[in-house]
């Protein structure tokens, strides 16, 4: 299952309840297409279930950090792939990307990922791994067009990604024991990205409430068990909204401890005691200290 970063899931959380400037707003936007991108190539690799998986694999060798958005691992080859969410029409033109209509430069994803891809051979070398890396840039989205584009095997586009990923798998076998072990052992080195944002806020400047994530109206009661956005319609579970905010909590202010009180007054009250209490029972594990009860979520 892939997870946002802690600064995407920071902004997340900030945006309908801080006035975010132009940088952060448009950081937040990247952060949400490359998600999406990154999501639904997972979901074309989970076709292919035979094979090992890592996704998001952030890495660091020599005192430098790389990140690689997945890796599709055979028992002798690991293949590494960036994914792009690119909109709209780009050009090649001398080993470089621009855009089509203002021709400006933008950073070359396959020098990008070429760079990663000798960071990585060497750190499984440190582990003791011999295999060779072969890399792919993933150009997801449906709406991105290169002209002039290479015979170059190490770009995949939408239309051509089903047999890429067949041509790739084809002659391979089954992940065995030894590929299933480094699977394991790239999961427990994995780095956790909890760089923040770095916005200012404080608790008294933030707006209080559970927000529709579509369009950040606040929800409305529309039933006994249901919250509807009155802008859009969209109605959502009164738990998914109260660990929704719970989480947000949580990622805004980390030190504070999920009480009841603390949660009520940040849902802005919409919601009972009853509750926001009933939905952290169900999901969350509850502690009783002196001073009162709160409520931590599992550990991922």
């Amino acid at each position: 299952m892939l997870e946002r970063s802690f600064a995407h899931e920071e902004l997340r959380a900030l945006k309908w309840r801080l006035p975010l400037n132009d940088d952060f707003e448009n950081y937040l936007s990247r952060l949400e297409r490359g998600f999406h991108g990154e999501n639904e190539f997972s979901k074309k690799l989970a076709a292919y279930n035979e094979y090992a998986h890592v996704y998001d694999f952030t890495f660091e060798i020599d005192g430098s950090t790389r990140q690689i958005d997945a890796l599709l691992l055979f028992n002798n080859e690991c293949v590494l792939f960036e994914v792009k969410n690119y909109i709209g029409d780009f050009i090649y033109k001398n080993d470089e990307f621009y855009t089509y209509h203002t021709m400006q430069k933008i950073s070359s994803p396959i020098r990008q990922l070429d760079d990663t891809a000798e960071k990585f051979s060497a750190f499984l070398y440190r582990l003791g791994i011999r295999c060779s890396v072969r890399k792919c840039v993933v150009f997801i989205n449906e709406e991105f067009h290169l002209y002039q584009a290479p015979d170059h095997r190490s770009i995949i586009t939408r239309p051509q990604l089903r047999r890429a990923l067949n041509q790739l798998t084809r002659h391979q076998r089954p992940a065995n024991s030894a590929t299933l072990e480094l699977r394991d052992t790239l999961l427990k080195l994995n780095i956790k990205d909890t760089r923040p944002a770095k916005v200012l806020y404080q608790y008294e400047d933030l707006k209080k409430g559970l927000f529709c994530y579509s369009d950040g109206a606040v929800l409305e009661n529309y039933n006994r068990v249901t919250l509807i956005c009155p802008t859009c319609g969209n109605k959502t579970s009164i738990k998914d909204a109260v660990l929704q905010s719970a989480q947000d909590f949580n990622t805004l202010f980390p030190r504070e401890k999920l009480t009841i009180p603390a949660l009520y007054d940040f849902s802005g009250g919409l919601l009972s005691k009853y509750n926001l209490r009933k939905a952290l029972s169900e999901a969350c594990k509850r502690h009783s200290q002196a001073r009162g009860t709160y409520y931590t979520f599992p550990k991922r």
